[in-house]
């Protein structure tokens, strides 16, 4: 919430959960916003009923909160319906050496430096 609070340019130290909670609230009523939940691991009992209080209801604005995680059970906890989730396919091997010769800036036939090819590959096949 902290870290939300700083990219509303607001200091949220020293301040309750709660009150960060109101104030994000407070500074997201009047605008359109894009939430981004990433990577959540595990969410205890109530706690997301607690923290979705800190986000004006969305409907009829073009506002969204995004979640990402790797575990079912978590964005189910969260509320979140069957058909809102979305479930990425795994790239087979010849895919993620081009993905990553693409970010890498290197050509998929191995053309530069063996050693980075070398190390592509395994960081690839993880």
């Amino acid at each position: 919430m902290n870290s939300m609070l700083r990219q509303l340019k607001e200091d949220g130290r020293g301040s309750s959960k709660g009150d960060m909670l109101n104030r994000i609230y407070e500074l997201l009523s009047d605008k359109t916003y894009l939430v981004v939940l990433d990577d959540v691991w595990s969410i205890d009992d109530g706690c997301w009923e607690r923290i979705s209080t800190g986000f004006p209801k969305a409907e009829g604005t073009n506002s969204c909160i995004i979640i990402t995680s790797r575990i079912k059970k978590v964005v189910k906890k969260m509320g979140v319906s069957e058909t809102e989730v979305h479930e990425p396919k795994l790239l087979n091997d010849e895919e993620s050496w081009a993905l990553f010769c693409k970010v890498a800036h290197i050509s998929p036939n191995g053309e530069e430096i063996p050693k980075l090819v070398e190390e592509g590959k395994k960081i690839v096949k993880k």
